[in-house]
């Protein structure tokens, strides 16, 4: 086989393991199950489709990049994206995304411009079609999954002598899956936003297969893809899903007819043709129409209908039932660690719409202060905390952690700012009018029908994205929906050839050439093992979590900064079990060399990472636990509570944490201040305030104390600590 086609192949084979694999993809070893290992999947196989392509190109001997209208709108975004990161508040983080979350960061973003060029640039329409089912052959599996999650007769138990139906995997995660379904993807409505980008070109495939039995399949495809959608019961993707309809329903081709008489004048041909059956034949592109377009649509149509219909009737719809959402923790983790991972609007859907409300307004805020660049590419989870609104704490959700803004506009417009606002709307508006230019100017034709099933996607991710934000599966679509529609559509705008033989003319000749492709792949390979490595670092990370001592966990977390030394959260959490080594350990060498090495990791950690609100809440942790074995640690407390303050000055629970150091210093004139503060910030703050009233009576304000037990008390009259406390003052 010669060297190019064996490239080709990599690329081929490198896209569908992409859209196959990618929606699948999850491992129960790693701190984040789902989007963590999507990530490095999408890495791993960038670099293979990217390095297929270079040594293709050397081996060829010139450099083939097709043009599209949509270069230019793709690389202003990740230009935008690049300056967001240069001049982020916290470059790390910019690059790589947040921990936890891992998609959006600028290597990602980079991944998917890679992928678009690399698809528009080395597909046929052939192939394009080919990823299309290679996708809706893993959301049927995704679909398969998640309804199997829903309570159902396969999985059923007696409890009390009654038949209890149950989920496939309801004793696995540590929640309610069966209220709300996640399959393979995470979330409720991660699951739903991706169902609703792949329904409706499985629903356009359902009218240009060329056999019954193979629309039949695909009609059954629909119904278990709306099952699991309606199962997952999220109203911002069932909100996309209608834009979607709409859109569908708007821009479908008519000719000379309405739609009602074109479906009713095919009814009858219908009827007699049921009784046929044609040769199976895989879709094949063998004109400009892919497919040819049923004659005979209506009985499909009504087979929609009746799929829509009895779903709703039997199991509603998010606009009509909410429940709350799941937390995603298997029974074997311990449910802490994923309190760091989600955020409110994730957990549960008590004050849902008051809370988006709140962050929203915080996004704004922190748009307003940085409106050219934002603060930095994913960002969000740091910047937010300076421009927190106070009423925050006032709602059930108040002490979770925020790392998205809950709407992908205003998440870019305070990461990115003006900038890459703007850019990532032009690229959304440039794709939109190439779709619907090309909808509205051709003929009815199978191409036609799929590229108005790819926009319809397309819109229900951006209704959605103005209630959540994007994750890997569904931002892959989002850059290569429009890499499919140019191929299908052949709106190729002109190819740029990189000619080896004028400009590099020495690759053409020994032993450059050969020398050149080995180069070529090193790198690849190179750039694949560092990949793994970050996958492995993870893996030993997550392991330290679970440690049984502080011995194992510092040898795994050892291991993990020696795989990833570009990560501070490892080495953040080996200073935090150092200090742990240090304040429980019986020799006073091991003591004082797991007090040093801890203060020297902890300390080095901040100063690379200064406005990093999670590095400087482990700090404090390790600055605590020191001060317990050396109180010439309680100065370098002193000033890391006093950073928390500067980078959290409205959050109700950092606040008092803050408190909780001045107290513990023996600062008790500061502490009471502090938490007058904190109780200010949040009335209902019941630590807080049994902790005031505590400082009060330290400060000999014992007046003070009463009083605010007596109205605390007026307003929680079960609250047993507060009436204890204020009868002992009472008979003291």
């Amino acid at each position: 086989m010669k060297i190019s086609n064996l490239c080709d192949s990599f690329i081929r084979f490198g896209f569908y393991a992409l859209f196959f694999l990618v929606p699948l993809i999850w491992l129960p070893v790693n701190y984040e199950l789902f989007e963590f290992n999507k990530m490095i999947l999408v890495y791993l196989l960038t670099t293979i489709i990217v390095t297929a392509w270079v040594v293709k190109s050397i081996e060829e001997k010139r450099f083939v990049v097709k043009r599209t209208l949509l270069d230019i709108p793709i690389l202003l975004f990740l230009s935008a994206n690049f300056l967001a990161t240069v001049f982020s508040i916290d470059p790390h983080t910019s690059i790589f995304g947040y921990y936890g979350r891992f998609h959006g960061g600028l290597l990602s973003t980079l991944a998917y411009t890679l992928l678009y060029f690399a698809l528009v640039s080395n597909s046929t329409a052939r192939q394009v079609v080919n990823y299309l089912w290679a996708l809706l052959a893993s959301s049927l599996v995704v679909s398969a999954y998640g309804v199997l999650q829903h309570p159902n007769p396969i999985f059923q138990t007696q409890v009390d002598g009654k038949t209890v139906f149950h989920g496939i995997d309801w004793d696995y995660w540590a929640v309610g899956v069966e209220e709300r379904v996640f399959s393979t993807l995470g979330q409720p409505n991660w699951l739903a936003a991706f169902l609703a980008m792949t329904l409706f070109p499985l629903v356009t495939f359902l009218f240009i297969c060329r056999n019954l039995w193979q629309r039949t399949l695909l009609l059954i495809g629909v119904a278990l893809t709306y099952l699991a959608f309606t199962f997952a019961y999220s109203r911002g993707a069932t909100l996309g899903l209608l834009v979607g309809i709409l859109t569908f329903v708007a821009l479908l081709p008519t000719y000379k007819k309405s739609i009602p008489r074109l479906l009713l004048g095919r009814l009858r041909e219908l009827l007699r043709s049921m009784a046929s059956r044609l040769s199976f034949a895989f879709p094949q592109v063998r004109s400009k129409n892919i497919f040819t377009v049923t004659s005979k649509p209506i009985f499909w149509v009504l087979g929609l209908l009746a799929v829509f219909l009895v779903v709703n009737f039997y199991f509603g719809n998010a606009i009509e039932r909410r429940t709350s959402v799941p937390t995603i923790t298997p029974q074997n983790k311990p449910t802490q660690e994923q309190v760091i991972k989600q955020t409110a609007l994730e957990y549960q859907g008590k004050d849902t719409a008051k809370v988006r409300t709140i962050v929203w307004t915080g996004a704004l805020q922190i748009f307003k202060h940085y409106p050219i660049l934002g603060t930095g590419v994913e960002t969000f989870g740091f910047s937010y905390y300076l421009y927190r609104p106070v009423e925050h704490n006032k709602v059930a959700e108040w002490d979770y952690l925020y790392n998205k803004a809950h709407n992908e506009y205003l998440n870019y417009s305070s990461t990115t700012g003006a900038v890459g606002l703007v850019t990532y709307f032009l690229l959304i508006g440039v794709f939109e009018f190439l779709a619907i230019r090309f909808l509205l100017k051709s003929e009815l034709s199978a191409v036609k029908l799929l590229s108005l099933g790819l926009l319809a996607s397309y819109n229900s991710y951006l209704v959605q994205n103005f209630f959540g934000f994007s994750v890997v599966p569904i931002a892959l679509l989002f850059f290569l929906y429009p890499a499919i529609f140019i191929v299908l559509t052949n709106r190729l705008d002109k190819t740029w050839v990189l000619d080896f033989s004028r400009k590099l003319a020495f690759l053409n000749t020994r032993p450059y050439n050969p020398s050149a492709k080995i180069l070529a792949s090193f790198v690849g390979l190179l750039t694949l093992v560092l990949i793994l490595s970050m996958w492995l670092a993870d893996f030993y990370y997550n392991q330290s979590l679970s440690g049984t001592s502080y011995e194992k966990s510092i040898r795994d977390l050892k291991v993990a900064t020696k795989l990833n030394p570009f990560e501070p959260i490892y080495e953040a959490e080996l200073a935090l079990n150092l200090s742990g080594l240090a304040s429980t350990s019986d020799s006073p060498q091991e003591t004082k060399k797991a007090k040093n090495e801890a203060r020297k990791i902890i300390n080095q950690v901040v100063k690379q990472h200064p406005n990093n609100l999670a590095l400087w809440q482990s700090k404090r942790a390790v600055d605590f636990t020191l001060a317990k074995i050396d109180k010439g640690a309680e100065l370098e407390l002193l000033g890391t509570a006093e950073k928390l303050r500067q980078l959290a000055p409205t959050d109700a629970s950092i606040q008092y944490d803050v408190a909780l150091v001045y107290s513990y210093v023996g600062k008790s004139e500061e502490a009471e201040k502090q938490l007058e503060k904190v109780v200010e910030l949040k009335l209902d703050y019941q630590e807080a305030v049994i902790m005031l009233a505590e400082t009060y009576v330290t400060n000999q304000k014992s007046d003070k104390a009463i009083n605010l037990l007596q109205d605390w008390i007026k307003k929680n009259p079960s609250d047993s600590e507060a009436i204890n406390l204020l009868k002992t003052l009472l008979t003291s």
